[in-house]
């Protein structure tokens, strides 16, 4: 965790990576926000973050804190989104169904990367994955992910549904929290939508690799409002928590 504080106020950090426009400074995902002053005396944080080289900013709220919305507001956020935590637990004791019309295929997102920019070509055409000289990114028209030296950090994991003609139809993306506690995070799920519960499936693939990992608490963030994905989360065994409040601060320009 790093800190920026000045005379009115304190914040604590971590270094992440969001957009694929964000190349000319850091981005970061702010932990907390201590104003040292009444809100109503408060500048807004465009010169700090642009006097650290910072370009991109998030932090979340619940939903329910209209205090800190003030304060968010004051200091220059914008809202984004809400979104809802969920939570699984004793993932190691439960059972996923599966369908012998999809095969898995595992990764490591860093060790395995010229295997997945094989796939991710096959399917999606050499356009799909580009490299540059300081992140190295893969997209298409339904996904984008960034990997930099603080995603890698934490560990990747690439789970992937093919037919048996090996075409891509579904991947999922998710990674370690804190090995220790066994906890992981899911972090993006993409699917056909167009085949009758292959979201399901794509989840269970994604279950199953984190418990042959060592997985046995999962978090994971989703928009509230969709619903289909909520929806299969739930009837997985999820718990849903009380939802949050995404703020951004993005700031264009040369540094």
């Amino acid at each position: 965790m790093e800190i920026l504080k000045t005379d009115q106020i304190h914040l604590e950090f971590e270094h992440t990576a969001y957009d694929d426009e964000i190349l000319s400074g850091k981005t970061i995902r702010i932990k907390s926000i201590k104003p040292l002053v009444p809100i109503d005396q408060l500048d807004r944080l465009d010169f700090l973050l642009k006097k650290n080289r910072i370009v991109f900013a998030q932090y979340r709220i619940p939903a329910t804190d209209l205090l800190q919305r003030k304060l968010l507001y004051k200091l220059g956020f914008y809202y984004v989104s809400t979104i809802a935590e969920m939570w699984l637990d004793t993932l190691q004791q439960r059972q996923f169904n599966w369908s012998s019309e999809f095969q898995i295929r595992e990764f490591h997102l860093e060790k395995d990367l010229p295997e997945i920019k094989k796939i991710i070509k096959n399917n999606f055409g050499h356009g799909a994955f580009y490299e540059d000289p300081f992140l190295r990114n893969f997209a298409t028209d339904r996904f984008y992910i960034i990997l930099d030296k603080y995603a890698l950090k934490r560990d990747w994991r690439f789970v992937l549904l093919e037919n048996k003609q090996e075409k891509l139809l579904s991947w999922a993306i998710w990674h370690w929290e804190d090995k220790s506690k066994g906890t992981a995070r899911a972090e993006l799920l993409g699917t056909d939508r167009s085949i009758p519960r292959l979201g399901t499936y794509t989840a269970n693939a994604m279950f199953n690799d984190m418990k042959q990992q060592g997985v046995d608490y999962v978090q994971l963030n989703i928009t509230i409002t969709n619903v289909s994905i909520l929806t299969i989360y739930l009837r997985l065994g999820f718990h849903l928590l009380n939802p949050i409040e995404i703020y951004h601060i993005y700031l264009k320009g040369d540094y």
